[in-house]
């Protein structure tokens, strides 16, 4: 490869993300590292990682023309102290890491691989503080196959890493692999990175043949470390990888949430993808997903099957099973569902409750207030102590516009009701059964609006011939 001229360095800690890969054996048609798992591209995990270390420059060499695809998919708050660098041909992890060579200005470098989400940051941390010109983060596992093996010799340094089809017959045996973290001095590889060549069954230019060239100038420079377990390192290269690795991580939070004292009825049947906070007697049964900043209380019990996407529950909160909750807040002794959908900006007020097939969206419910039936209520204020009948629904959108309709305390509203916003029902009013409310509604008042019933004597059916 050619050389790289070299430049004055700053004290300090850059590293190059290597997320060039194509995914093929994944069959996907987006660069493997922006495939989703446990909620979000495998590359974003890292980026939320990194962004914990104290690093100087992040480098994301990525395939040619696809920089705003990175963009578009990832985070934004991660990707601002991002520089991102083009490989145009894809030669290999040594190419690679030379394309952003040149714009690394300082003393020290780790690389990573973009399809390894699950590194931590106690694993980057330890590479950073490594005095070695070259440190490695190696793992044992009971199957190497497909990955690069660590070469030791009698004295146990590490003088090479061979990949898969490289490998002698009696090499395919060790288990000791590389994971795909190196940190090395800047230097290094402005010295010797131009003399890795292609010279393998891949004709590629890989970054880990760095390694023998190093052993033979600088003997006793390389430093292995070796970590566990062996998932948090890997990356997947198949869908069936990808579900095991994702698996295994969830698995591991769960048990963490466990050791914290929640109780999850089963651990392997819990998905939490986001960020999830727990107080004291949280009981999680089967099937529940977690997505975004969850925060529940103490004494809350989460129904079967139920999806939380950055909700707040506060004490004493009971979900019952297949409820879907969204960007909402529920105050300390509200109960929801079964099967109730709260969307964004629902706040469901203390004791209040939200029964089976009821929708809200942009609503309050007030203190002690419930709607337990079969109701969309969207954009509404609901005070205390109102019941609202089964079948309700707030028509708040005309098609061009949304509006917000009010309830105020101590309100009755009849089943199958029809709520046309914007308008306010005023306190201690009762809407009867069926009725279209279509302006304000007093005080202590009964509003009904429906025709007066008929009854026709002696009807006989026709009967169908």
């Amino acid at each position: 490869m050619k050389r790289s001229e070299p430049h004055i360095l700053n004290p300090g800690c850059s590293v190059v993300i290597l997320a060039a890969g194509k995914g093929k054996r994944m069959g996907v048609t987006c660069p493997k590292p922006l495939v989703p798992i446990c909620g979000k591209p495998a590359l974003q995990h890292l980026l939320d990682t990194l962004k914990q270390c104290d690093l100087d420059h992040i480098f994301i060499v990525h395939p040619r023309e696809q920089a705003n695809l990175f963009k578009q998919t990832l985070d934004e708050d991660t990707c601002h102290n991002v520089q991102w660098v083009e490989q145009a041909e894809a030669k290999g992890t040594g190419h690679a890491v030379q394309q952003a060579l040149p714009f690394i200005k300082t003393e020290k470098v780790i690389v990573l691989l973009g399809d390894t989400p699950f590194v931590s940051k106690e694993s980057i941390q330890q590479i950073k503080k490594s005095k070695q010109p070259l440190s490695l983060i190696s793992c044992l596992t009971e199957n190497p196959f497909g990955l690069g093996r660590i070469i030791r010799d009698e004295a146990d340094n590490v003088v090479n890493i061979i990949e898969e089809k490289d490998l002698e017959p009696d090499q395919k045996a060790i288990k000791e692999v590389n994971t795909g973290i190196i940190a090395m001095h800047t230097s290094i590889l402005t010295s010797y990175l131009h003399l890795v060549d292609n010279c393998n069954n891949n004709k590629e230019y890989y970054l880990t043949a760095i390694l023998p060239i190093l052993e033979k100038h600088q003997p006793g420079a390389i430093e292995c470390m070796q970590t566990s377990p062996s998932w948090k390192v890997c990356g997947a290269n198949t869908m069936a990888e990808l579900a095991a690795l994702e698996r295994k991580h969830l698995l591991s939070v769960a048990n963490q949430h466990l050791a914290n004292g929640v109780r999850i009825k089963d651990p392997h049947r819990f998905d939490c993808l986001g960020d999830l906070s727990c107080g004291k007697n949280v009981v999680i049964d089967i099937n529940v997903i977690i997505k975004g900043r969850v925060s529940i209380g103490n004494n809350c019990t989460i129904g079967a099957g139920c999806i939380l996407d950055n909700v707040t529950l506060e004490d004493n909160v009971s979900l019952h099973p297949h409820s879907l909750l969204q960007k909402c807040h529920l105050a300390r002794g509200a109960s929801v569902g079964p099967f109730a959908y709260c969307r964004e900006n629902t706040q469901v007020g203390e004791h209040a409750q939200v029964g089976c097939f009821v929708e809200t969206k942009s609503t309050t419910i007030g203190k002690n207030s419930k709607a337990k039936h079969l109701s969309y209520l969207g954009n509404l204020e609901i005070g205390e102590r109102c019941n609202i009948g089964a079948g309700v629904i707030h028509c708040n959108y005309d098609g061009q516009n949304k509006y917000t309709s009010i309830i105020k305390n101590d309100c009755f509203i009849g089943a199958d009701s029809q709520i046309i916003g914007p308008v306010t029902i005023e306190e201690s009013a009762t809407i009867a059964a069926g009725a279209t409310v279509t302006k304000r509604v007093p005080k202590d008042s009964l509003a009904i609006s429906r025709p007066p019933q008929a009854n026709i004597l002696n009807w006989k059916k026709k009967l169908t011939q």
